[in-house]
């Protein structure tokens, strides 16, 4: 029977085993994650352990899941703070939180000496409250990754202008096969976009006929609207435009009694078609437009007795790629 005294006063006496504190990702400092929890969870710590783990989303914003056990029960919470520290702190205010009901649940105890706190802990307390409050309606599980993936950056402006360049082909509009380029400027918003674009068709020969040969170029302008769905946070854009051009086309015919021949032609015409955007942080981008032509008002260049030489389709087909800049994110 003596021999049980020693043992109950070594159990009586142990020391309090302080829970594990783990900080992993961008936001590795554990030490000024435990000195968070301390200050903001009573003494002793109700909590098993702590593990948050932190990834940089965007210059100035990190997002952390955050992982604790209280008596027993799980908890996982994701929030996004503008530094590791506001982190640190989001992640105690949350823990306390959890904590304080089950304080209030357990044996009635004397209160214990209340110590005020300096004026700088209570203003990092009422902040930390402000950053906590959305935190409140977070669920319980982890959102999937496809939902997290086109959400909007927080921090991303509401309205960006956007400059594009680019050159491709054009399919059956002057001619079977003609090169093009492209300038534009964009107004894009987080799921639409309007643009202003110019079509150049650089002058291209053809020989209708023997001893006949016609020059063709084109010019159009256009305006078209899209609609804009963002993917891999929104490092991937597919935006479906539709539009309207119109402009103008020259033509000249040359040979045995033709020289000197030139007409001019007004041309107008539908534009529908999907896009793929690639964005990089910096501002580039890279895009790939294709779009089916559907002209309203064809053109019909007759030269003397060979008759029409062009433009009798009634679709065409335009592909072009180039790049554009919108400033840094």
């Amino acid at each position: 029977m003596v021999a049980w005294i020693p043992a109950a006063v070594l159990l009586l006496s142990a020391p309090e085993v302080e829970p594990e504190v783990v900080a992993r990702g961008a936001c590795d400092d554990g030490a000024a994650l435990r000195q968070r929890v301390d200050a903001l969870v009573p003494s002793p710590l109700p909590v098993a352990s702590v593990r948050l783990e932190a990834r940089q989303v965007e210059p100035v914003v990190w997002e952390g899941t955050l992982h604790f056990e209280v008596e027993g029960t799980a908890h996982e919470r994701v929030m996004s703070a503008e530094s590791c520290a506001a982190l640190y702190e989001a992640s105690a205010l949350v823990i306390s939180l959890a904590v304080q009901p089950m304080l209030e649940q357990g044996p009635e105890t004397p209160p214990p000496e209340v110590v005020p706190a300096p004026p700088s802990e209570s203003e990092s307390e009422r902040e930390a409250e402000a950053v906590a409050e959305p935190l409140r309606s977070e669920t319980e599980s982890t959102p999937s990754p496809g939902a997290d993936a086109s959400r909007p950056s927080q921090d991303a402006p509401p309205l960006r202008v956007r400059g594009r360049v680019g050159a491709g082909v054009a399919v059956g509009l002057l001619h079977p096969v003609h090169a093009t380029t492209t300038l534009g400027v964009d107004l894009v918003g987080s799921r639409w976009a309007v643009a202003l674009d110019a079509h150049y068709l650089p002058p291209i020969a053809d020989e209708p006929a023997t001893d006949v040969q016609i020059t063709m170029q084109m010019l159009a302008f256009g305006a078209r609207g899209c609609a804009i769905w963002r993917f891999v946070d929104e490092r991937i854009a597919v935006p479906l435009c539709a539009g309207l051009a119109a402009g103008p086309a020259f033509g000249r015919g040359e040979g045995t009694g033709l020289q000197g021949r030139r007409g001019r032609q007004p041309w107008f015409g539908v534009l529908l078609g999907p896009r793929l955007q690639l964005h990089s942080r910096w501002g580039g981008d890279l895009w790939l437009a294709t779009e089916v032509v559907a002209p309203v008002q064809r053109l019909n260049f007759v030269v003397g007795s060979v008759g029409t030489v062009c433009c009798e389709q009634p679709l065409g087909f335009m592909m072009s790629v180039g790049a554009a800049f919108s400033g840094p994110r």
